[in-house]
């Protein structure tokens, strides 16, 4: 509850903060393909995408902090708070958690100014935003550059196709699937004989976590060079908090 409590205290201000700074007003080049994309659904939704990025951390610190108790020595440690007694596994896990929120609550803090920043354009940016009639653009000249227009789609998608550089969706799933394979390779690996199911757990977290990446180029959210930065940004904060 407090981890939910947190990230939700968490995204308010961000948004608060990010509302008040605005997104930069980039404008585009007349004929860029790159921005003529059509807008489609996400294969995988924000709700689907943090609850899936939040649930793969706790619940991997979860199952691995059991083994290793039960695959421990016999002696159960016990930590007092006070006059509060917490066993060893309550205070391994609350201190994993921990150690997980903190970068990937930094990890989102930081994508969510730059992209209001850069406000690069995404992909599906011209079927979002349609544009009124551009005269400048009849001409088919590649190198007319438009900075005044107006646009007729839905605002808040509007401005949202503003927000293209870098993905959040791929930096907070490398960063959440590349902090598991670390905390898998320190924790569970030195509990359990078999390095191959290991292995094979860390195979699975870095296939889930890429195709969350690859799914933001084919649903047209974001360019691939968006991707390939968010998934280096991710995957040096989960390096830099292990």
């Amino acid at each position: 509850m407090s981890v939910c409590a947190a990230n939700a205290a968490y995204y308010f201000l961000a948004d608060e903060i990010i509302r008040q700074l605005g997104t930069y007003q980039r404008g585009f080049f007349c004929i860029d393909p790159s921005i003529h994309y059509s807008a489609k659904p996400s294969t995988v939704s924000n709700v689907a995408h943090r609850v899936y990025n939040l649930s793969l951390t706790i619940v991997s610190i979860l199952v691995v902090e059991g083994v290793r108790q039960f695959l421990g020595a016999p002696r159960a440690l016990v930590y007092r708070i006070g006059t509060c007694k917490l066993p060893s596994y309550v205070v391994s896990v609350l201190t994993f958690v921990g150690y997980s929120q903190v970068g990937y609550i930094f990890n989102e803090l930081m994508v969510k100014f730059v992209k209001g920043f850069v406000g690069r354009l995404r992909p599906n940016f011209y079927d979002t935003c349609r544009p009124l009639p551009i005269s400048a653009c009849d001409t088919n000249d590649p190198n007319v550059f438009v900075t005044d227009f107006t646009c007729t789609g839905d605002p808040l998608h509007v401005e949202e196709s503003r927000k293209s550089f870098y993905s959040g969706h791929s930096t907070v799933a490398m960063y959440s699937a590349f902090w598991t394979v670390l905390y898998l390779q320190a924790r569970l690996k030195p509990a359990i004989p078999n390095n191959v199911l290991v292995g094979i757990l860390q195979f699975i977290v870095m296939t889930g976590g890429l195709f969350i990446c690859c799914s933001r180029i084919s649903d047209n959210k974001h360019h691939w060079s968006d991707v390939l930065v968010g998934i280096l940004v991710g995957m040096g904060f989960a390096f830099s908090s292990t």
